[in-house]
């Protein structure tokens, strides 16, 4: 076991934590799926592109039973506003067009309208889980585990996850892999095993919750590659609202902004700190400088080289947030260690 590595992932995962959440996106998604008239139909919304503030441009024109009656003229819109669309890097690995990306919304109406989310199981997670994705169109694993955490927070009577699904979940494990020597390219039974035993040890010692450490994992190999730092997933969010209001309007993405404010420090905020998207110099502070950014630790404003990064002053411990339906209360630093 690499001791230093592991330490530096609890290091990681409470600064991610204390800064945006595990997935700043499901946080903000939840608030504004439980304020709309379909909170189910928000979250298929939100994981169809994931990468607000979409759903936001989406639920605004669409309601489920749109996609039930007239798929054709929603296409014909996405077909001609498809450029404006963000999507997620991970969606358009998936391939994900136009008309993909009605087929999945279309088919998720479907699932709603026929009971879906009522007939997932109530009692043991992998059953829900399988039949989540054998019931929504175009959810893998990733997205799938998007879905099936937004629709449990906001109301959904499904278990909690309970594992970090190992099969198929290469970057997560690739973290496992240095920490540990996992092999990480294994689906066997026994090497899929040892990934959810790892996974738990270092779930207990952040503490957090199994879909949460599945998200630190996967964050973490990316902060070592040098393409990740706590608060990223907030700056690309930023980015986004631009896109979508030169797109469509000033109006789009009004939701986010709010909820922004409602649920994140200011000082982790780029609205407020003065930046407008993702800062590529902080994505590599870790390989190339041995640190790792925070912006509830550093003073982006005051900081002129990020190798030197600026202290904050600070006296109250750091917060981990805990977003609405999360299993976890807040906890801080000092609770942790006490």
């Amino acid at each position: 076991m690499n001791q230093g590595l592991r330490d530096r992932f609890i290091e990681f995962s409470r600064l991610k934590l204390a800064a945006d959440g595990s997935d700043a996106y499901i946080m903000g998604a939840v608030v504004l799926a439980l304020e709309s008239d379909d909170p189910y139909w928000y979250a298929g919304c939100f994981t169809t592109s994931y990468a607000p503030p979409t759903q936001e441009v989406l639920v605004r024109r669409f309601a489920r039973c749109d996609l039930l009656h007239r798929p054709k003229e929603v296409l014909g819109w996405a077909v001609q506003h498809w450029d404006g669309l963000p999507i997620s890097g991970a969606r358009r690995t998936n391939r994900m067009g136009p008309h993909k990306f009605v087929d999945t919304l279309a088919g998720y109406a479907q699932w709603l309208d026929s009971g879906g989310v009522e007939g997932l199981n109530r009692t043991d997670f992998d059953a829900a889980f399988k039949q989540l994705l054998g019931g929504v169109p175009n959810h893998g694993r990733y997205t799938g585990l998007k879905l099936y955490e937004t629709l449990r927070r906001i109301g959904a009577d499904i278990p909690p996850v309970s594992d970090i699904r190992p099969r198929g979940g290469r970057t997560p494990r690739r973290s496992l892999s240095a920490i540990f020597g996992h092999d990480h390219r294994s689906d066997t039974t026994a090497a899929s095993d040892e990934a959810n035993t790892l996974a738990d040890g270092l779930r207990s010692d952040v503490p957090t919750t199994w879909f949460n450490v599945e998200m630190l994992l996967c964050n973490f190999s990316k902060a070592v590659k040098g393409t990740f730092y706590p608060g990223h997933a907030l700056d690309r969010e930023l980015s986004r609202v631009a896109s979508v209001r030169g797109a469509f309007g000033e109006r789009e993405g009004s939701g986010t902004m709010r909820v922004r404010r409602m649920l994140y420090p200011d000082e982790c905020l780029g609205e407020i700190g003065g930046w407008t998207g993702v800062r590529k110099e902080l994505e590599e502070t870790l390989p190339r400088y041995g640190y790792l950014w925070s912006d509830r630790l550093y003073d982006f404003g005051r900081t002129v080289d990020v190798s030197r990064p600026v202290k904050r002053a600070r006296e109250e411990p750091l917060r981990l947030l805990c977003g609405t339906g999360e299993e976890r209360p807040h906890l801080t630093f000092a609770d942790q260690t006490s």
